[in-house]
C-alpha cells in the first residue's frame, strides 16, 4: 500500500462507531506509511437506514443486490453510427485517391 491512495468503505454500525474506528486506524497507518493516503467514504453513513446500521451492513451487502450487467459498456446507436460514418468516409477517400492520377 505504500505510496498509494487507498479508498475505504467502513461497515455500518450503531452510533457510527465502526466509521470512527476505521478512521482512527487509517490515520495511524497513514502516519507510518509516508506517501500513502487513506480516503474514507461516508457514503454508507449518509444514506443507510437505521435498520441497516443496526444490522452492521457493509458495501458488499448493497453491491450484491445490483445487476452486474448494468455496468457493462454497451454500444449506443450514436457510437455505432459514428463508426460507420467514419468507415464510409475512409473508403470514399481511398477510392478518390485511386481514381485521381
Amino acid at each position: 500500500m505504500k505510496g498509494r491512495n487507498v479508498y475505504l468503505f467502513p461497515d455500518l454500525s450503531k452510533d457510527s462507531k465502526a466509521f470512527e474506528s476505521w478512521g482512527n486506524q487509517a490515520a495511524e497507518i497513514q502516519n507510518q506509511l509516508h506517501g500513502t493516503y487513506f480516503h474514507i467514504s461516508d457514503l454508507l453513513e449518509r444514506y443507510a437506514t437505521e435498520q441497516d446500521k443496526e444490522e452492521g451492513k457493509d458495501i458488499t451487502d448493497y453491491l450484491i443486490k445490483l445487476d452486474w450487467r448494468q455496468f457493462r459498456r454497451q454500444d449506443t446507436p450514436n457510437t455505432v453510427q459514428s463508426e460507420t460514418v467514419s468507415t464510409i468516409t475512409s473508403e470514399k477517400s481511398e477510392k478518390s485517391e485511386k481514381i485521381t492520377p
